[in-house]
């Protein structure tokens, strides 16, 4: 069975990549702001470079929520796994009370083999990490689906026309400050903790 500091570290891992994941879910929220406001301004090429960053926040979202699934079903499977080193004493104990019993030799053979059957699959998930991993986020970015960026723009679209429709939108010069995070505020909290 696994040890615990090592389920400890795994528990510690998993509550960091939340929230990580936590912090860019609500950076992707502040985007649509972002993206309004350069559109009120009348920077259509900033806001649609907004939009393009927003989805690259997005897909490192899901890549974050993959990559706790998979911590997750490896430690259960270590759990899991590690529970399999009682079995030899448990077979002895057998052995020892049952005169004929199942030919362990067999069985040492089937155990062989489903650990090389676990091995096969520890290695298939290897595989599969390794092309996650090896993904280029340059040709992920030159292949986005047109159809995502087009729904941001829509949304956006609509979102601004909500805004005109109830008299609440800002009026557009040169000189006017966009609503941007408090660095500073951010940096205090972060030396609190």
């Amino acid at each position: 069975m696994a040890k615990l500091s090592d389920m400890e570290k795994v528990a510690e891992g998993l509550a960091y990549i939340k929230e990580a994941r936590e912090g860019l879910e609500d950076l992707e929220a502040q985007y649509n702001e972002w993206i309004d406001e350069a559109a009120e301004l009348g920077q259509d090429e900033y806001s649609d470079q907004l939009i393009e960053d927003k989805l690259e926040v997005s897909d490192f979202v899901s890549d974050l929520k993959f990559m706790e699934a998979q911590i997750s079903s490896s430690a259960a499977r270590a759990i899991a796994i590690g529970n399999l080193g009682k079995l030899p004493a448990a077979i002895r104990a057998c052995n020892g009370l049952l005169r004929k019993g199942p030919n362990f030799v067999k069985l040492g053979k089937d155990m062989a083999a489903f650990q090389k059957s676990l091995a096969k699959a520890k290695g298939s998930l290897s595989d599969v990490r390794k092309q996650f991993v090896k993904k280029d986020r340059t040709i992920i970015a030159k292949k986005r689906d047109s159809e995502a960026v087009a729904a941001e723009k829509q949304a956006r679209a609509a979102r601004l026309a909500a805004r005109v429709a109830k008299g609440d939108a800002v009026a557009a010069k040169p000189n006017d400050a966009i609503d941007v995070l408090d660095i500073g505020s951010i940096i205090e909290e972060e030396n609190k903790k």
